[in-house]
């Protein structure tokens, strides 16, 4: 079943329910506040055919930069990999990239994520994940360009919008 977020994109996710606990772990994320981790751990209990919230876990996994959390993006590869024929193509983008991040591919898993957000422009996880990603690559003209690209499309409406001012001013300083 597909869900819509607050921002319009299409989610595979079996209820509305699931879709305002997945925002809620994305603002935990994106405000550096609780743990979202735990938080998508406990709505994947309740939605374990959620794509985007195994591709969110790893990535928060992904960005621990830890030995210790391999196990768990392993774990989250491997539930992806059964979910990926009932994907959207948007979905698809985010299940590549973390798999392509996983095999040690920074700049392929960030070209995913651009991908997805041709397909949604509002994507806040894409935006994000390209963010952190063009900051932990020294990319200072990506880390301004890629909410460059897809500022456009958003609105002071748009939930996140904030957020993504703030991820533009960072990027703008650091060019």
């Amino acid at each position: 079943m597909l869900c819509q977020d607050p921002r319009g994109g299409m989610l595979s996710a079996t209820s509305a329910n699931s879709v305002e606990g997945f925002e809620r772990a994305l603002d935990d994320y994106l405000s550096f506040n609780n743990d979202p981790e735990t938080l998508t751990d406990e709505l994947l209990r309740d939605d374990p055919e959620f794509i985007m919230r195994h591709c969110f876990k790893a990535a928060l996994n992904l960005l621990a930069m830890e030995r210790s959390t391999l196990d768990a993006v392993a774990s989250s590869v491997a539930n992806l990999d059964t979910l990926v024929e009932s994907a959207t193509d948007h979905e698809r983008e985010h299940i590549a990239a973390i798999k392509t991040w996983f095999a040690g591919d920074l700049h392929g898993a960030v070209a995913h994520w651009e991908r997805a957000l041709l397909l949604n422009p509002r994507d806040m996880v894409a935006v994000r994940l390209c963010h952190d990603l063009a900051f932990f690559l020294g990319d200072s003209r990506n880390l301004r360009d890629t909410v460059g690209r897809v500022r456009s499309q958003w609105s002071e409406d748009t939930p996140g919008y904030g957020y993504l001012l703030g991820m533009h001013s960072f990027g703008l300083a650091g060019c």
